[in-house]
């Protein structure tokens, strides 16, 4: 019984918020959001000689985590920027229930801007909120329209 009241002292919280994160990122799929992985798939659809929905993943490393750009360009032959964002991650292994939080996002070629950050979120990857505003600057790779 001490095992388990110790287990449910240390990993309550972690168990927990991981039932919730798990059941918001599944209700947001169902709604058809497509949840975190909307931007991850990097997917191109072909239309005749035209690929559509062309993305660019960059991958920074940062500690033990990982600092990954997206950039979505309208089509592989129009590069102009549709969207772009910066999320944080903690590598894991396949399967497993992997912490992050996105950082930073911009429509077509603004200037990214930095999303609300949940101290939750953040304590789960070990950061604070200046570090994380930091990594915008040091480790996103927003890219500007030529």
């Amino acid at each position: 019984m001490k095992r388990l009241v110790a287990h449910l002292r240390d990993y309550g919280a972690a168990w927990l918020m991981g039932g919730i994160a798990t059941s918001v990122v599944l209700a947001s799929i169902l709604a058809g959001e497509g949840g975190p992985f909307r931007h991850t798939t990097g997917a191109a659809v072909r239309t005749g000689d035209e690929v559509s929905n062309f993305v660019l993943f960059t991958t920074v490393p940062y500690r033990d985590l990982s600092v990954t750009t997206g950039t979505e360009f309208a089509s592989m032959t129009d590069r102009s920027i549709t969207s772009q964002w910066c999320y944080l991650r903690r590598d894991g292994r396949d399967g497993d229930l992997v912490p992050w939080v996105e950082l930073a996002s911009a429509r077509s070629g603004a200037s990214p801007s930095l999303n609300p950050l949940s101290s939750s979120a953040l304590a789960a990857l070990g950061l604070t909120s200046p570090e994380a505003a930091r990594l915008v600057t040091t480790h996103c790779r927003f890219q500007r329209e030529s």
